[in-house]
């Protein structure tokens, strides 16, 4: 289908442009992908465009043959992505300096010389379209969008927000095109990263506006899975393994859980007080000194009539050990703090309910509020969470945890699932799905609510708790220590979604076609 024909404007002063390796174009390759379907007219328009930049190469890549006289063409059918055949442009072209463009594209050469300059003289490896005009807008949250943001982030440059190579137009110096290897463009995602990863310096000043809407007709047809995939296949090839980027780990002492699991016994106090025997349900409470606030916590979980409370008990210099099992709770205490969810994980290897209810220990949320989770498991949901999909149009652009729960669930074909997640509690879960995915997994929980989708577990958003809204706050944790960082828990959420990205480019490097991935 053809599509119409759009006219981009830059909105940057021009500086300096009439330098003569510019003007003359002898240091330039532009290069263009024509699809089967292009029209003439595009491909007539482009070359009147850019025949007044003296010397410019302009490389056009073709299914057959076309007049694109005075210009250069190369023909070939193999390809099938724009991505593909700016390798194939870039294999041929000569310059110092290479511009990658879209047919139906119509820049100025006024702004053309804006957009590149940063690359002709030579003060930045790449030159990126700045998306900011996109990324602000409000309007429905697409793949094209989320996945651009986080990867920024995983790469720790968040001050790009959305801007890749993804996005055409985008310039290359010869140097950066050689270093990251030419076939590395075919996914650019990955060129993206190396780019980074290798220390270039990318420049994002202008923008050159109306492409998103041709951007949105590519992420919204068939090769959705594929673009998505190229951002796995990045994760997995630039980041080594169990890699968090050097994002915090919250601390979490996976060798005590491994202890744990192996059958170290830690000390636990027993409470059958007020339990209910003909329950199945256990209740997991990690606590780290919240004497004021244990008693209540567990009092509204005594509604549910559970057969158990487990409060683990951690790094406390208080008496939440005392409260919680004058409450009814059996306590299982450590003197070392085990860090972010660790306790979640150790509070479920002794579980012995049929379903598992995790709640924190530092706010209270009503029985009323905790019973839809236990009564979808009850009714054969493996994994009841937290709906909290009203931040998804509420917030524009997303929160960086907002738009990797996203992403997570878009990336694990269940979009429908929105920003539902293991991380917020409350959630539930059956014992048959902790067996599929191992109790030590629940560590990490974006990573095990990741292996929960792929092993065909049944998710649900259940049931809306504010919990932003009545967590303790804590600045030292929800603050970013100094300019330009994130705060603590944000880096630690960060973390566990790459981790768990990595894991799913994994299983599709394997060939695994799990839950349709």
């Amino acid at each position: 289908m053809n599509k119409r024909y759009i006219p981009c404007k830059g909105v940057m002063p021009l500086k300096d442009v009439r330098r003569r390796c510019f003007l003359d174009g002898s240091c330039l390759s532009l290069i263009v992908p024509i699809s089967r379907d292009a029209s003439n007219q595009y491909v007539s328009k482009l070359i009147q465009t850019y025949q007044s930049i003296t010397n410019v190469e302009l490389i056009f890549v073709a299914h057959k043959l076309l007049n694109v006289d005075p210009f250069r063409l190369v023909v070939n059918d193999a390809w099938q992505h724009v991505y593909e055949a700016h390798v194939i442009g870039a294999k041929k072209a000569t310059r110092s300096c290479m511009l990658f463009l879209d047919l139906n594209q119509h820049i100025t050469v006024p702004t053309l010389q804006q957009f590149l300059q940063p690359l002709m003289d030579n003060s930045a490896d790449a030159v990126l379209n700045n998306m900011d005009y996109e990324f602000q807008k409000k309007h429905r949250h697409i793949p094209s969008t989320i996945f651009p943001q986080i990867t920024n982030a995983f790469i720790h440059r968040s001050d790009l927000k959305i801007d890749q190579i993804v996005f055409v137009p985008y310039g290359l110096s010869r140097k950066a095109v050689d270093t990251i290897g030419i076939d590395t463009l075919s996914n650019p995602v990955e060129a993206h990263v190396k780019l980074v990863q290798q220390g270039y310096v990318l420049s994002h000043q202008l923008p050159i506006r109306n492409i998103f809407q041709l951007q949105n007709q590519v992420w919204d047809r068939k090769d959705d899975r594929r673009r998505i995939d190229d951002y796995l296949q990045a994760y997995t090839k630039r980041f080594p393994p169990n890699s968090r980027s050097k994002f915090s780990d919250g601390e979490r002492r996976l060798d005590v859980l491994d202890s744990v699991i192996q059958g170290h016994q830690p000390t636990i106090r027993k409470n059958d007080h007020a339990n209910n025997p003909l329950s199945q349900l256990s209740v997991i409470i990690p606590a780290q000194n919240e004497q004021a606030r244990i008693k209540a916590v567990i009092e509204e979980c005594m509604r549910l009539g559970p057969l158990e409370i487990i409060v683990v008990v951690n790094g406390s210099n208080d008496q939440t050990a005392v409260h919680a099992y004058d409450a009814g709770a059996t306590v299982i205490q450590f003197a070392e703090k085990l860090g972010l969810d660790t306790g979640r994980a150790i509070g479920a290897h002794f579980a012995t309910g049929e379903i598992l209810l995790f709640v924190d220990g530092d706010f209270v949320i009503a029985m009323e509020d905790l019973q839809p989770f236990v009564q979808a498991v009850e009714r054969g949901v493996d994994v009841a969470v937290n709906d909290l999909n009203a931040s998804l149009k509420q917030h524009w652009p997303l929160h960086l945890v907002t738009a990797c729960k996203y992403a997570i669930n878009v990336a694990c074909n269940r979009a429908d699932l929105g920003v539902g997640s293991t991380v917020a509690v409350p959630h539930a879960l059956s014992r048959k799905s902790i067996e599929k995915v191992g109790v030590g997994s629940l560590a990490n929980p974006v990573l095990a609510y990741v292996k929960l989708l792929v092993n065909h577990c049944v998710v649900e958003n259940v049931h809306h708790v504010e919990v932003d809204k009545i967590n303790r706050f804590r600045p030292h944790t929800h603050y970013a220590n100094r300019k330009g960082c994130l705060a603590p828990t944000t880096s630690v959420i960060a973390g566990d979604h790459l981790e768990a990205m990595i894991y799913l480019g994994n299983l599709q490097k394997k060939g695994e076609k799990k839950n349709g991935l």
